[in-house]
């Protein structure tokens, strides 16, 4: 996807009859995510992702994100619709998100989190894994960019939130290439890393969540890669 010309040529167009791109937000090599409203009075503010289609996986990840829509949580960013559609000429597969004023990349770069303001991050995120792990899915894309507020709560995104016997994405979709090596499959012995790496222990069990005595790092479950990724998140 060219991004240039998503960004040039898409605002103003309506996807599915229904959803218009009304200010191009950001977007990578295989994604752009737009500005767009909810039909009804009066109308409500959302994100559009549009994400180049992948002729063998569209149908699966539109499945997907239609499945991601059922959960509910209030830390889980809604998924409010899912489809595929086209923009001159160009295959695409979309979802529909909350709309979300920032996320914490933005404040990161900026100064550090204090050690209070970390602890008040993490404990509406933890809240939200715990919920997906009990449903038997995985988030696998855990990042500042991805921990988003929506007014004065805090929210996970929730586009690349998956089954745990799953891929960690279908064709990749919107997966910059920094994030490449986070798509294998994943299962319970996929997620090995170093003898230094921090464990979910590290700051879950101050928060309730239970530890796994016993577990090597190469004995981790696909779970685990989501506290690995978020301790990793604040331990940068």
């Amino acid at each position: 996807m060219n991004t240039a010309v998503a960004r040039l040529n898409w605002e103003g167009q309506v996807v599915d009859g229904k959803f218009p791109l009304q200010k191009w937000l950001g977007g990578s090599e295989r994604c752009d995510v737009f500005r767009t409203e909810l039909p009804g009075q009066p109308p409500q503010a959302a994100a559009i992702k549009l994400v180049s289609a992948d002729a063998g996986n569209a149908e699966r990840q539109v499945n997907r994100w239609q499945t991601v829509a059922t959960l509910t949580h209030p830390n889980l960013l809604r998924v409010l619709h899912a489809g595929q559609c086209q923009i001159n000429s160009t295959p695409l597969i979309y979802v529909v998100m909350e709309y979300a004023e920032e996320d914490l990349s933005q404040v990161m770069p900026l100064r550090a989190l204090s050690p209070e303001e970390a602890r008040e991050t993490l404990m509406p995120l933890v809240a939200a894994l715990s919920y997906l792990h009990e449903k038997s899915f995985v988030h696998s894309r855990i990042k500042p960019p991805n921990i988003m507020a929506v007014g004065d709560q805090l929210k996970l995104s929730s586009d690349s939130i998956h089954a745990v016997n799953e891929s960690a994405c279908v064709g990749c979709p919107g997966c910059a290439s920094a994030d490449k090596a986070a798509c294998a499959f994943l299962t319970p012995r996929d997620c090995a890393y170093s003898s230094s790496c921090p464990t979910r222990s590290d700051f879950c069990s101050e928060m309730g969540h239970p530890r796994e005595p016993g577990k090597s790092c190469a004995d981790r479950t696909a779970t685990n890669c989501d506290w690995h990724r978020l301790n990793s998140t604040f331990s940068a």
